[in-house]
């Protein structure tokens, strides 16, 4: 069972942040999601929201800043107990800055079929070119991201990253490719996750902050991990696992 940290580690540090996983990392947290969206210029920028107004102290739609204006940005904005400011970074910028890295759930941002078609060939693009040895799955609520990877026949992991019971997840997680389903955790039931695991996908479950409903999904067997905003206090289940 593997504990994933959130956009680094949410609820901890500014989130999508090099300080958040720099900050999971010390934890021992080597196996994280984040959000990616496209900048003005084309960069692949950690980022959640369409806009910037929530986490940092800038305004305005993502898709209308530049990478080096992001880079003046101050992501501490939401952590006004952080002790440093933080940059919003770029994918490359983050993951060089984390070579302990193990493996990325790198979900897919997009807000209408042109941005889903940009953001995933971008982030095709980027995996054919990254040296680095962290395991990239690509993974996205966007079915127009899904099929873009597809027919760019993507060699990395593919995921599903499932919201709502219909259609059937699992369903529609074969029928785009993908070899991963990541479940909202008020879907993770055991026979969902048995007929997932039977159709050969890998299930990682979201967004895990309780320790009660940590123990019972991690019970379930064929849950592969869990996503939490909270490393700190989840790793102390596994601790008394171990």
């Amino acid at each position: 069972m593997k504990l994933i940290g959130h956009r680094g580690a949410r609820d901890e540090a500014p989130e999508n942040t090099i300080a958040g996983f720099r900050h999971a990392i010390s934890l021992g947290i080597f196996d994280f999601e984040l959000d990616l969206r496209l900048s003005k210029d084309g960069q692949l920028v950690v980022i959640h929201d369409a806009t910037v107004d929530r986490t940092t102290n800038g305004s305005g739609k993502v898709a209308r800043l530049t990478a080096k204006e992001f880079s003046q940005l101050n992501a501490q904005f939401a952590h006004p107990l952080w002790d440093q400011p933080c940059s919003v970074p770029l994918l490359s910028d983050l993951l060089a800055a984390c070579p302990e890295v193990n493996s990325v759930q790198l979900e897919m941002k997009a807000d209408n079929r042109a941005e889903a078609y940009a953001v995933a060939e971008a982030t095709h693009e980027f995996c054919q070119q990254y040296k680095g040895s962290a395991t990239l799955i690509l993974t996205s609520i966007n079915r127009h991201c899904l099929t873009t990877l597809a027919r760019l026949k993507s060699p990395q992991p593919r995921g599903l990253v499932a919201e709502y019971p219909f259609p059937s997840p699992v369903h529609t997680a074969k029928k785009l490719g993908c070899q991963y389903l990541c479940l909202d955790q008020a879907l993770c039931s055991p026979a969902r996750v048995k007929a997932a695991t039977e159709a050969g996908l890998t299930v990682s479950v979201w967004t895990v902050n309780d320790l009660d409903v940590a123990r019972k999904l991690a019970a379930i067997s064929g849950v592969s991990s869990l996503i939490t905003d909270r490393p700190s206090e989840l790793m102390t289940l596994f601790k008394d696992a171990a």
